[in-house]
């Protein structure tokens, strides 16, 4: 059967039926999953093919990039899709517009470049594992001047072989996932760098992690071929949500649908698990009701105007990137009670005045929410 019409077939059945989603991605060794919220749009990244595989939301599969070595892990943040290229020691990014490569950074003294996640600062930090475990390291990369330094050094406390980071905004550190056998699971401070355990377990051959509107964790597992879920804090036994898993990669969660997309390497497939079908909703229906509205006027020069409602007490940052991902400017940072706000965007209120006209994009982001919209400046 042609693969493209397989693909449409199974992807009108997810976007179709409220419970269990499954897709069949006829591509080989898929590693990891990246959503694209501004365009609705999945990217998968296949190790073995070198290629990012664009999926839409009417289940429409395009190859986005090929030639890449080995693709291993991919984040998209602002209109740019970041990717590592594994033993090619490259970190790569591409315009999710027009494809351009807008960075190419050669790590010569990474090997194994894997799992990535951004903070709100305008950094990239990537994990990078030794099959010796010995020499694990992450990296962390400054957008704005596309460089990039060692974040935590070998034999600065890794469990072994780190295979995905997520960045824990409210507590400020990431949270570290590793593919050795019973590895703890680690956080790692964003202040000082110190690595520290947050959970012995006795699973371990972790691939990769990711947080829900709950605020529960999810992650995956070769060694029980699972993916599982602890609570906010990790505090309880783990969940088994699904099992039968061959080789459970780089998952990435769906905030506007509530859905979890998990690559299972061995299989050349994705699934996506709707997690309101299994009773995780209740939150959902909160974050529906906070809202992040179109900037007026829209196009602009100077300065738009930027509305949005809060439904409860959170930290709040709302953020102007340009088109590389690259922050221009931070409009709220603060905590705020619940209700409705209207925040400024002036260039001539910017140290520097020298933007372009073109496309901007702005995210809201609160302890549960995230959103982000495009807009224009033209001058």
């Amino acid at each position: 059967m042609n693969i493209r019409f397989l693909l449409l077939i199974v992807f009108a059945f997810c976007f179709m039926h409220p419970v269990f989603i499954k897709s069949q991605v006829r591509t080989t060794t898929p590693e990891c999953v990246a959503y694209d919220s501004i365009s609705n749009r999945y990217f998968v990244s296949c190790l073995m093919s070198g290629k990012i595989i664009a999926i839409d939301s009417l289940g429409n599969m395009s190859i986005f990039k090929s030639g890449l070595g080995y693709a291993s892990g991919c984040k998209v943040h602002g209109n740019v899709i970041y990717v590592s290229t594994m033993s090619t020691k490259y970190v790569k990014g591409f315009d999710l517009s027009t494809g351009n490569q807008v960075m190419n950074i050669y790590i010569p003294t990474a090997h194994q470049l894997d799992g990535m996640t951004t903070d709100t600062a305008g950094n990239l930090y990537v994990a990078d594992y030794d099959y010796s475990q010995t020499n694990d390291q992450i990296f962390k990369i400054r957008l704005s001047t596309q460089s990039y330094s060692v974040f935590v050094p070998a034999g600065h406390g890794l469990a072994g072989m780190p295979q995905d980071i997520f960045y824990d905004k409210p507590n400020n550190r990431l949270i570290i996932v590793s593919a050795s056998i019973s590895s703890p699971i680690q956080a790692i401070s964003l202040t000082d760098s110190a690595v520290s355990n947050i959970l012995p377990t006795s699973v371990g051959d972790f691939d990769g992690i990711e947080m829900d509107n709950n605020g529960n964790y999810y992650l995956t597992t070769w060694a029980t071929g699972s993916l599982i879920k602890y609570n906010h804090d990790f505090s309880g036994s783990p969940v088994t949500i699904l099992s039968g898993l061959n080789g459970p990669s780089n998952l990435c969660y769906n905030r506007k649908k509530n859905i979890l997309a998990v690559p299972v390497y061995y299989l050349d497939s994705v699934i996506f698990l709707s997690l309101s079908s299994i009773g995780i909703s209740k939150e959902e229906e909160i974050i529906k009701s906070s809202n992040l509205n179109q900037n007026y006027p829209n196009p602009f020069n100077p300065s738009t105007n930027i509305k949005f409602l809060i439904i409860k007490n959170s930290f709040v940052s709302l953020k102007v990137y340009n088109i590389l991902g690259v922050e221009v400017a931070t409009l709220v940072n603060e905590k705020l009670p619940a209700g409705t706000y209207e925040a400024r965007f002036s260039i001539n209120s910017l140290t520097n005045k020298q933007l372009t006209s073109g496309v901007f994009f702005y995210t809201l982001e609160t302890d549960n929410f995230i959103s982000t919209k495009k807009m224009i400046l033209i001058k």
